[in-house]
């Protein structure tokens, strides 16, 4: 009954064993020792121990250290943590003490305890050996252990089994829920830094789980979490073709594993379609398995309108431009064949009227047009390839009047050098 109130006193078990140790001596032994097993690594751990004399019980720990028992041993404390099955010795003789004596010191040490009888229990939980108690009684007390005491001492070991059991689950439960805090203190800090890094920002983030339905949704653009669509799927919030093309992408993201990136438009029942530059990727589970779906939602619909009118006002410009070319090549060649018909009406008249003209004035005058469409003809051929031209190149000018020059001296050779200068179009 003591045991039982002992037991069920506190989960700190390594205490709790100690105190039924302690409680075994002197009443049903004049040694009481327990020992915990961890098959892993073959170590047998002593737990507690117990006699009336404090000084004893410092000597017992020192000797355990020097003379530690053999896991591999055939019998005693070794065999019933490999067995689970309890050891009773009425009697101790002479020969079982030279049998486990690991030399003449440690023959010496146990005739000095005067071992007179041993029962060795295990303690086993849920089919596991946990350990074991060992009861010593010597020729200090006299008593040798029965088929009673053994039943005494099963009963508490399967005591002293339910209360480690239930310790070691206390001590499990209380580290998963320290590290689950650790967790969520993790995940608080670190979504406060995700809530200041999208505050007021067309991004948005989302999870999904298997079925597609959304577990969590946060938009920078409202500085909130969408709890308002979680559990349902894009089916039930948006139209029918833009929740077909946005699940089936989803979908195959799920049943692939590849992360995948599309523009998007989608619009919620009551809302204005928008365009979306959007991240599917598989989420996965700390063992690999894909779970669902996340990703993060940027609204782009005003960078899309920007782009798609800035392309319609270049497309607008450069028709403009084939206009203006193609008017300016019609112009040039109307101006073209205005000069030339000029320059053949003077040729006319100077043949009809060349008793009254001078012909030298007449072939001047036409000298003049002559370079006139040479330098219409250059300026428009520079802005054929140019159209902003706003300049001409004095050379080209020269180079292009010099056919007419030479006609006008005649036989004499014309040689110039000037620079590469360009005067305005304009003035």
């Amino acid at each position: 009954t003591d045991a039982s109130a002992v037991l069920a006193s506190s989960l700190d078990y390594e205490q709790t064993l100690q105190q039924v140790a302690m409680l075994a001596v002197p009443e049903i032994a004049d040694w009481c020792s327990v020992d915990i097993w961890t098959p892993q690594t073959r170590e047998i751990q002593q737990l507690a121990v117990a006699h009336v004399d404090p000084e004893k019980v410092k000597w017992a720990l020192e000797l355990r250290e020097v003379y530690p028992p053999d896991p591999d041993g055939l019998t005693g404390l070794p065999n019933v943590l490999r067995t689970g099955k309890s050891e009773l010795y009425p009697h101790i003789p002479e020969e079982a003490l030279i049998a486990g004596a690991k030399d003449e010191q440690h023959l010496e040490v146990m005739r000095q305890i005067g071992f007179r009888s041993v029962l060795i229990v295990p303690i086993v939980a849920r089919e596991r050996i946990l350990g074991a108690i060992t009861l010593v009684t010597t020729n200090e007390s006299g008593h040798s252990y029965t088929e009673t005491d053994l039943t005494l001492a099963e009963g508490l070991a399967a005591r002293a089994a339910l209360a480690i059991d239930n310790a070691r689950l206390y001590r499990v439960a209380q580290k998963e829920l320290w590290e689950r805090q650790r967790v969520e203190d993790a995940l608080r800090a670190s979504e406060e830094q995700f809530r200041f890094a999208l505050a007021n920002s067309d991004i948005g983030v989302y999870s999904q789980d298997g079925e597609l339905r959304y577990t969590w949704v946060y938009s920078g653009n409202q500085n909130r979490q969408l709890t308002e669509i979680y559990g349902k799927t894009d089916a039930e919030i948006m139209t029918a073709d833009e929740a077909e093309h946005l699940m089936g992408i989803k979908r195959r993201v799920y049943d692939t594993g590849v992360e995948e990136r599309h523009v998007v438009q989608a619009s919620r029942l009551e809302g204005q379609p928008r365009l979306y530059d959007t991240v599917f990727k598989p989420q996965r589970y700390t063992e690999g398995k894909i779970i669902g779906v996340t990703g993060t939602v940027t609204d782009v619909t005003e960078r899309k309108q920007a782009e798609a009118a800035l392309a319609q006002h270049q497309a607008e410009i450069e028709a403009l431009n084939v206009r203006l070319q193609r008017s300016m090549r019609e112009t040039h060649h109307r101006v073209k064949n205005n000069l030339q018909v000029i320059t053949a009406l003077i040729g006319m008249q100077q043949m009809k009227h060349a008793e009254f003209v001078s012909v030298a004035e007449l072939e001047r005058l036409t000298q003049h047009i002559q370079s006139l469409a040479s330098i219409h003809d250059l300026l428009t051929q520079q802005a054929r390839t140019d159209a902003d031209v706003i300049s001409v190149s004095i050379r080209a000018v020269m180079e292009k009047l010099l056919p007419g020059l030479q006609l006008m001296v005649g036989e004499r050779g014309i040689i110039f050098y000037i620079a590469d200068l360009h005067l305005p179009v304009r003035h």
